[in-house]
């Protein structure tokens, strides 16, 4: 497996069926802010329809990749028609998209000396396998004139699929991405009049402003260690459980949320090994992205894309004599809701892009000071959960696995809808002792 080879066949832009949209797409203020430099990207891994085939090429779909290939771009096309923007270019001011129909990148890949059957079972945790099966784009490479959407169908030779979707992140959160993806498989498996019509107008509600009140965000440096991402899998069993742990001492004021048992142990096992590296107990600062849809006071349209994301905070102090062993899941777990609840409650009051800028401002204050610390330890943690990532079917069936590559501490749903799977990101030492947390060994499955 550590032999497969992915061979571009092909290399082309896609361009919107139709240029009756509108030709530029103004920023909105949360569009403004976000920095230029980094995409978004997920993974969809779908199996062959007739069964693998176990790479020796039989059975029809490789008879009809060539068929789906053109399908898959045919309705692609007709997609960007919808979704304009991201078949346009980014304009040099930063305030808006010029929608010149320039096209999406798309490739076409064929992979060999690997069935998807060996790849689902072997090396999904191999990241340097799965990088060659979309379009990586580094910060570094960002330029205003590359593609803001890039596609990579790759076909293995058993029938097998894999499509790679990066998406600039600029102009568009996981709500807006995912939108996207499913219309497109709508298109591809029923036809482009059943795709409902996204919404580019949040800066209507929300337009660009002036920045120079805007606290400056200076992420940290990043080490030169390595970055090894390992998958850890909380079942629907293993989260009962961790509710029943949480509100074991009563304090809990709410009953917790999958997400929120997750990540509040994910947090509790990074102190830990925060801890362990740094010889005592640090405080610890969590940030958690809140979709901001149906929470302000505007009244957006739905399907509204672009960026719409707040950040929740959440810290813990450690008290005098307090431990490693002393740190509980109940309060984290209540922390972390605390900070959600904050967070919307501030939401409901925005209305404008004034009141959001203001909420902004608010959070970046909170984070900045945690980031210029250096006795504080940082994480942020993404979730993808409820997103309807196993619903992407582009007519062969729901996707048997979808992950991304591009978060550092990232939960998303488990096939099955029940559980949780958290994608963890750390230097090799720090994942080695994370892996040996006893409740991440008790909780968990790879």
């Amino acid at each position: 497996m550590n032999n497969m080879k992915v061979q571009m066949l092909s290399r082309k832009l896609i361009r919107p069926s139709s240029a009756d949209h509108p030709k530029t797409m103004t920023f909105s203020l949360l569009d403004q802010i976000g920095p230029p430099q980094f995409y978004g990207s997920c993974l969809f891994y779908y199996l062959p329809r007739n069964g693998d085939q176990g790479g020796d090429g039989g059975g029809n779909n490789v008879n009809n990749s060539a068929r789906t290939n053109e399908r898959l771009q045919e309705s692609l096309s007709e997609t960007l028609t919808l979704f304009y923007p991201f078949a346009g270019r980014h304009s040099i001011d930063n305030l808006f998209v010029d929608c010149n129909d320039e096209g999406a990148e798309y490739l076409e890949a064929q992979v060999s000396n690997c069935s998807l059957s060996q790849l689902l079972k072997g090396g999904l945790l191999k990241t340097e396998l799965n990088r060659q099966l979309f379009p990586h784009v580094l910060p570094s490479e960002y330029r205003p004139d590359i593609p803001i959407l890039k596609v990579q169908c790759n076909f293995f030779e058993c029938g097998g699929l894999v499509v790679g979707v990066t998406l600039w992140h600029k102009i568009a959160d996981a709500f807006t991405f995912f939108t996207f993806i499913k219309s497109w498989a709508t298109a591809c498996r029923l036809g482009i009049e059943l795709v409902p019509s996204p919404n580019f107008e949040l800066a209507t509600f929300f337009p660009p402003g002036d920045l120079s009140s805007l606290k400056t965000m200076v992420p940290r440096k990043s080490g030169e260690e390595k970055i090894v991402e390992k998958k850890f899998v909380f079942d629907g069993l293993a989260i009962s459980n961790l509710k029943a742990v949480a509100t074991a001492s009563g304090q809990l004021m709410h009953q917790p949320t999958r997400v929120e048992v997750v990540t509040a142990l994910l947090w509790k096992a990074l102190i830990k090994v925060s801890q362990a590296r740094h010889g005592k107990l640090r405080p610890s600062f969590l940030a958690f992205s809140v979709n901001m849809r149906g929470k302000t006071m505007a009244a957006l349209p739905e399907n509204c894309c672009g960026n719409l994301v707040g950040v929740a905070a959440a810290k813990h102090i450690p008290e005098d004599g307090e431990n490693n062993e002393t740190v509980q899941l109940g309060p984290l777990v209540s922390r972390l809701h605390e900070g959600i609840r904050r967070r919307v409650a501030e939401c409901a009051q925005v209305l404008n892009g004034d009141d959001l800028l203001a909420m902004t401002n608010r959070s970046y204050q909170e984070m900045g000071e945690a980031l210029e610390n250096e006795g504080f330890d940082f994480f942020v943690i993404v979730s993808w959960c409820r997103f309807p990532i196993y619903e992407v079917d582009f007519g062969w069936g729901k996707p048997i696995w979808a992950h991304t590559t591009e978060q550092s501490l990232l939960l998303s749903d488990t096939v099955d809808g029940d559980g949780v799977e958290a994608w963890i990101g750390l230097d090799e030492n720090s994942l080695q002792l994370f892996e040996q947390d006893p409740d991440i060994i008790a909780f968990t499955t790879n």
